[in-house]
């Protein structure tokens, strides 16, 4: 299939709009051939060439093999996204011109939630003044992280129409941010990439292996910009607990945007945090002491291979636990949660060693220090066994509801 990407950049528009049309050769039902995806920009947006054509691959992904924009881009960018898209062809290639060349700040993907606001909040602490807060907000689509991104305002907001047309399937928030690389002056991207972000991430990786997410970097590269792992190694659970003693103020409004009211994630999360409030004997604000037990989801919303707080929950709380998490036709009482009796769980609200020396090597003794005093340490041997004992038992019942092909 080919692909023509069109941007009105290089007419250094004063709309207010950056937009890229998109012409496909041969697209999935119920798509159109052509279509322009628009992104708002602030006075004086300026953006180099090989970012724009990275963003845009992000767009399709790697379903396209002959790729060609109106505007030229760099050797580099072209051989970058020859290689990760595996294209037969991309162009048009100006070899006079320079690749994009990295900038003096880190950026943040914050969607509002509870993930990238905990990142947030350690950034403040170990990088004040030197990253910037990107939002992507998805035009007449997820209210509840348009409401989080408006409790917490970011540097920048842009209001894009990619997702409602059809340009996203489960991948990177990549796009904005490429988009504004040069106008925001960055060299990298950080994003809230916890250990169980899915199936990918919750890799064993004990023999030292390549890890997959590494695999993903050159849709960012393309573009002139580092991705810079800082949150890997941290679960849910310990999400959860950076929140609550770091900055308590953003919880609610972080805990509504990480998921629909009513949904498997949602409620997971906000009877998590009970769990946590109980342990440490303190007053749980209302909008955790509301969450009962015997509120059931409306909609999964998100049961993967990374759902450690489900098993948190099933833990601490039991079969009343399962019954509250159960929905539609899956009734979690009768999977066999007798496996989690001899564990502790305590692993939930850690962080795995494995991916610490991905992060960069300036920010890893500040990071570490503050997690410490957050009481989130590192696994253990025990809670290696724990994690390992949960991937066993899980595996079978999350191939059972197809959430994994194979054991993990």
């Amino acid at each position: 299939m080919w692909v023509t990407f069109s941007s009105n950049h290089i007419e250094r528009s004063r709309s207010g709009v950056l937009a890229i049309k998109i012409q496909r050769e041969r697209v999935p039902p119920r798509l159109a051939v052509e279509q322009v995806v628009h992104f708002s920009i602030p006075p004086g947006y300026h953006v180099h060439n090989d970012s724009v054509a990275a963003a845009a691959l992000t767009l399709v992904g790697t379903a396209a093999e002959v790729v060609t924009f109106n505007f030229p881009i760099s050797a580099f960018c072209a051989e970058t996204l020859r290689a990760y898209y595996d294209l037969a062809e991309v162009g048009p290639v100006d070899a006079s011109l320079e690749p994009r060349r990295p900038g003096r700040y880190l950026g943040l993907n914050f969607s509002g939630g509870l993930d990238s606001s905990a990142l947030r909040a350690l950034l403040d602490r170990i990088l004040p003044g030197e990253y910037r807060v990107i939002s992507t907000a998805f035009e007449g689509a997820d209210t509840h992280e348009h409401t989080a991104q408006a409790a917490w305002p970011p540097d920048l907001q842009c209001v894009t129409d990619f997702r409602r047309k059809g340009f996203f399937a489960g991948r990177y928030f990549n796009a904005v941010p490429l988009l504004f690389a040069d106008y925001l002056d960055l060299y990298g991207l950080t994003s809230a990439h916890v250990f169980s972000q899915d199936a990918t991430s919750l890799e064993r990786n004990i023999d030292g292996h390549r890890p997959a997410f590494l695999n993903r970097a050159p849709t960012l590269a393309a573009g002139g910009l580092e991705e810079v792992h800082l949150f890997r190694g941290v679960d849910e659970v310990a999400v959860l607990r950076i929140l609550m003693r770091l900055v308590p103020e953003r919880l609610e409004a972080a805990v509504r945007g990480s998921s629909q009211p009513g949904t498997l994630r949602n409620i997971s999360r906000r009877l998590s945090l009970r769990i946590l409030y109980e342990q440490e004997r303190l007053a749980q604000p209302p909008f955790v002491a509301e969450t009962l037990l015997t509120t059931q989801p409306e909609s999964p919303g998100g049961l993967f291979a990374g759902g450690i707080p489900i098993l948190f929950v099933i833990k601490h709380y039991g079969q009343a636990g399962a019954a509250a998490l159960s929905y539609g036709d899956i009734d979690m009482t009768r999977i066999d949660w007798s496996f989690l009796d001899a564990l502790s769980m305590e692993f939930a609200a850690k962080y795995n060693t494995n991916f610490l020396h991905y992060a960069p090597a300036e920010l890893r003794a500040p990071l570490l220090t503050l997690l410490a005093n957050l009481d989130v340490g590192p696994f253990n041997e025990r809670d290696w066994l724990e994690l390992d004992a949960c991937r066993q038992a899980m595996a079978p019942v999350l191939i059972g509801l197809g959430v994994l092909q194979e054991p993990l």
